[in-house]
């Protein structure tokens, strides 16, 4: 018993750390700056630049630019806010075919600011398709567009989305707290199962539901895991204890509506709709399994050199979930 509750400080312990950064990010704040770059056969260049609302780094006034062939304006840029986001548009005069060669990009990326999606097209084909970060922040437009370019773009937007979407990540850390030993494997591989069905069929067209009552139940599925926390701590068997397979599975189907909230405005390429839709996924699963692997390092550290903290963690860290879902769900439910 004792080295239980020793192991449950630890792991305590290990989500409070990792969960630091969690005040200063928005949930689902993984809606990229978007740059679309959008080429006709007869060289006009219909440009979109879209920049969530708020954040710090991103957004009105964030210093960020976009970097345009030198061609002439056709439309003048115009801006306004457009749901979470400042959306700027104009069109350029280019000659025919000078996309290709030219240099895109974004201005102003610096380590740690939100990647920006990079989307080219010319007469209807994709030709770039990618992240642009503060190490790379511009590209020069090749001919036609590589699948090795997609598949990096979208493991990194997956993996990015879970690490930005505190909520997410949360319910992640969570299950550290209420599932135990080998059965802890087994309730994120069946979070795992239940996300990445409802990512692909809402991605695919399949179902549809509306985001608003998506993201209230995203909610309310953390202010459940603290519950199921403050009851494991008293010693009670709780219900993801006893089902880690299907009631995780059954959580998991609702935050993959969640997930495709942001891949669907992120976009898809339309020759590589498989490929981007797995590596999407599979970048989700790196970063879970990251934070997990990271989660229990940090708990082994804690039970060898801060054992009182390892005691005292696991009721605030209950109580400190359970109160951010509630406070989430209402405040979802019911907006200013």
């Amino acid at each position: 018993m004792r080295g239980g509750r020793r192991a449950s400080g630890a792991v305590a312990v290990g989500v409070a750390l990792l969960s630091l950064w969690a005040p200063l990010a928005r949930a689902h704040n993984l809606t990229p700056p978007l740059l679309l770059l959008e080429a006709s056969s007869d060289g006009r260049v219909a440009v979109t630049f879209r920049e969530p609302l708020g954040g710090g780094e991103v957004g009105a006034g964030g210093g960020l630019a976009p970097v345009l062939p030198a061609c002439p304006d056709a439309v003048a840029a115009t801006a306004a806010v457009e749901g979470d986001a400042i959306v700027t548009r104009r069109a350029l005069a280019c000659a025919p075919g000078a996309m290709v060669g030219a240099e895109v990009g974004v201005d102003g990326l610096r380590p740690g600011s939100p990647p920006v999606m990079l989307l080219v097209r010319a007469s209807g084909e994709e030709l770039v398709h990618t992240l642009l970060d503060a190490a790379s922040s511009r590209v020069v437009v090749p001919p036609r567009a590589t699948l090795g370019r997609v598949v990096g773009a979208y493991l990194g937007l997956g993996a990015t989305h879970l690490l930005g979407g505190w909520d997410h990540l949360l319910f992640v850390l969570g299950l550290l707290l209420v599932v135990r030993g080998r059965r802890i494997l087994v309730a994120v591989t069946a979070f795992t199962v239940g996300h990445s069905v409802t990512l692909a069929l809402a991605v695919l067209g399949v179902v549809s539901v509306p985001s608003a009552p998506v993201e209230i139940a995203i909610a309310a599925s953390i202010a459940f895991l603290g519950y199921e926390a403050q009851r494991a701590l008293r010693g009670h068997r709780t219900a993801v204890a006893r089902h880690p397979a299907w009631l995780p599975a059954a959580i998991g189907l609702v935050h993959g509506l969640g997930f495709a909230g942001a891949l669907t405005e992120a976009g898809l390429p339309a020759e590589a709709v498989p490929e981007a839709l797995v590596a999407f996924n599979v970048g989700l699963e790196l970063a879970q399994i990251g934070v997990i692997g990271a989660a229990l390092g940090l708990a082994f550290a804690a039970t060898r050199g801060v054992p009182a903290l390892a005691r005292r963690a696991p009721p605030a860290l209950a109580w400190g979930v359970g109160a951010v879902g509630v406070f989430l769900t209402l405040w979802r439910a019911f907006p200013p």
